[in-house]
């Protein structure tokens, strides 16, 4: 399954000199609030010397922070489809981790820092070609003039770190289990890591993401999305509690998404069209995921306040037109 982050965002600009000529306006609550500037400090974090790593231990220690409830980010495709098991999402570390945990946990702290603030000039550094591909979702490798050229014109959407274990390492590389929230999106995936010098330090830099199936908080609600071509179902459309797991399939001809936001009332396509980063200053991104044609996948939505949340499609149609402009656009609700 090919990842699609943040694609629609990146060409949503290839529309804004195309008129709608019939809209549809939503009928929201009205307490979207802008999605904010992340307060974060990006920074490179020197990685600890091999030495201190010892053995790897046999048994995976997360290294765990409680789950942000951020009502903003780039946004990853649907997680593999895989049975929906509810794990708790840890809180505290019930055993020391280990060195290796530790370290490499700041250093994704620091990544997901730097991606949250769009910040070209460390990312050149500590992410590899391939991973911003996989990042941003353009198909291939980005280059660091690429890269700088394009981070300008995406909204910046913060991330969070949830957890790292199952770490491993061999010399001057590593692997680890990392579990991350890209706005309301919780995220699991396996990063590769490579030592390298930057700036005379030694970093710890990501070569390479993996998508893997993401446990579901402890009672999360379950609704069944299905995208044909030219509609985005919910069953059912309206839910109860912060924690919610989208079963999504993809019957149409055509890949699609789901790009979800909090908007203010009466906001219309047309006005999210015409954003230049895909997401409007006074609307609050959740989660976007994508699906190609005949797949399905999961994304698990986490720390959601009630509400009424708007679901379009932003990727392009057979006409080069958003999907969204066609019909795939939808709500469904969140109860107290």
């Amino acid at each position: 399954m090919t990842i699609r982050l943040r694609s629609s965002i990146a060409s949503v600009g290839l529309a804004l000199s195309l008129s709608l000529s019939v809209v549809p306006a939503f009928a929201v609550d009205g307490t979207s609030g802008s999605t904010p500037t992340p307060n974060v400090t990006c920074a490179l974090h020197p990685a600890a010397p091999i030495s201190s790593f010892g053995a790897t231990p046999a048994v995976a220690t997360p290294i765990a922070s409680p789950v942000i409830a951020t009502p903003v980010v780039a946004t990853p495709m649907a997680s593999p489809v895989s049975p929906v098991v509810a794990t708790p999402i840890a809180e505290n570390d019930e055993v020391e981790a280990s060195p290796l945990d530790k370290d490499l946990a700041a250093a994704a702290t620091s990544i997901l820092d730097c991606m949250s603030e769009n910040n070209a000039d460390v990312l050149t550094g500590i992410t590899s070609a391939d991973f911003r591909g996989s990042w941003l979702g353009l198909g291939g490798p980005i280059n660091n003039e690429d890269l700088a050229a394009l981070l300008p014109l995406m909204p910046q959407l913060p991330y969070d770190l949830v957890s790292v274990q199952n770490s491993t390492s061999n010399s001057d590389t590593a692997t680890t289990e990392i579990t991350y929230t890209a706005g309301n999106h919780l995220i699991t995936a396996t990063w590769d890591f490579t030592r390298v010098k930057v700036d005379g330090s030694e970093v710890w830099r990501v070569d390479a993401e993996e998508i893997v199936p993401t446990a579901a908080p402890e009672g999360a609600a379950t609704v069944k999305v299905t995208l044909a071509d030219g509609s985005i179902t919910f069953k059912p459309a309206t839910v109860t509690g912060e924690n919610v797991v989208l079963e999504v399939t993809n019957t149409g001809k055509q890949p699609h998404e789901i790009l979800i936001l909090r908007v203010p009332n009466g906001m219309d396509v047309g006005e999210i069209l015409a954003a230049p980063t895909g997401i409007p200053a006074d609307a609050t991104f959740i989660a976007q995921s994508s699906v190609p044609a005949g797949e399905s996948g999961t994304v698990v939505l986490t720390g959601l306040r009630p509400g009424t949340y708007t679901v379009l499609d932003l990727l392009p149609d057979d006409t080069g037109m958003p999907n969204a402009a066609g019909g795939m656009v939808t709500t469904f609700k969140v109860g107290e």
